[in-house]
């Protein structure tokens, strides 16, 4: 199966004045008699929707434009709508006087709008988290995950794994639904931490809890970082198990210590992980849901019918702002 694509996360949801309907496919055949004998066109009737969206920031309508124009050529491709997942491509500013530690001893704590490191209450010290400029998809920021300059430590086995989880804001979740998980990750190898160490690493999970308590995961297929730095797209298709309710992402950077190597390892800062364009989105719905209002999933793939169409609305709280409306219909 192909990735699917996911309408991208942006700061604001559709407003209430958003609107759907169904398609109208009758036939209407008028009879001498006077009757009209009707049956419809197509086996089903497909569902559309107009979204307006108010007061989105600069990096909002760029996000948009660029999904328009380059992710789904102009309308020709589907996605799901929305994106469900806070703060995906890490956009949204830190709260002044945040103090990012990744060697907190009461984990988990803050490392972006959304998203806290170590998330499973197992400390990783050895990584540390910060929102850059540095390697980015659209947009102006990811999330930099890189290991800590002068860290050591002491390897007593061979092929020891070093693994860390940077987790999202819990997501509502109902038992059968399946959701589209995907994620951009751009690995810089930088200078050779060392030739103990192995080629970065780094994974996608799905996390299923009850009201906090842990049910399951899944996990995608774990993607090595050797050669040329570029950004490698991870997929996962998870669905819901019984007793769930709520549903974690968690970001894996990991490395081993090669199959020889023991002794004392010092790290140097690298390598760095670089994750961008989280998505998730519901694909398929325990029933069919349908309005657009909020943050509420459509359950089903979308086309534009309309390409986005933004307005300037003038400053809100000192800063740009602008509208958008756009339609779109059911595959």
């Amino acid at each position: 199966m192909s990735t699917p694509i996911i309408f991208p996360w942006i700061s604001r949801q559709p407003t209430m004045d958003s609107s759907h309907s169904i398609e109208m496919d009758t036939i209407r055949d008028k009879m001498e008699s006077g009757y009209v004998a009707t049956r419809p066109r197509f086996t089903r009737a497909r569902r559309s929707w107009k979204g307006n969206i108010r007061n989105l920031t600069a990096a909002d309508v760029l996000a948009l434009e660029l999904f328009a124009m380059n992710t789904t050529q102009r309308g020709a491709l589907a996605f799901y709508f929305p994106n469900q997942l806070y703060n995906g491509s890490f956009e949204m500013p830190l709260p002044a006087g945040t103090v990012l530690n990744s060697a907190s001893t009461n984990p988990p704590y803050l490392v972006a709008p959304g998203w806290n490191g170590d998330p499973t209450g197992v400390l990783a010290p050895f990584l540390s988290e910060v929102v850059n400029d540095t390697f980015v998809l659209p947009g102006s920021a990811s999330l930099c995950v890189s290991t800590v300059d002068g860290y050591s430590t002491t390897i007593s086995a061979a092929s020891t794994l070093f693994q860390g989880f940077i987790g999202s804001d819990v997501i509502p979740v109902t038992p059968g639904e399946v959701y589209a998980i995907t994620a951009q990750v751009y690995s810089n190898l930088g200078t050779a931490v060392d030739l103990a160490t192995t080629s970065p690493q780094a994974q996608i999970l799905a996390r299923f809890l009850s009201n906090g308590s842990l049910i399951s995961q899944v996990a995608d297929t774990l993607e090595n970082y050797g050669g040329s730095p570029a950004w490698v797209e991870h997929y996962l298709s998870a669905t819901v198990p019984a007793g769930a309710n709520q549903m974690q992402i968690l970001l894996s950077p990991q490395f081993t210590t090669n199959a020889t190597f023991t002794g004392t390892l010092v790290l140097n800062g690298f390598p760095q992980w670089f994750f961008d364009s989280v998505a998730v989105a519901l694909v398929t719905p325990n029933q069919p849901l349908g309005r657009m209002v909020g943050s509420q999933p459509l359950g089903c793939a979308v086309r534009f019918t309309k390409l986005p169409e933004f307005s300037d609305m003038g400053y809100g709280g000192g800063v740009k702002v602008y509208g958008c409306s756009f339609e779109i219909e059911e595959v």
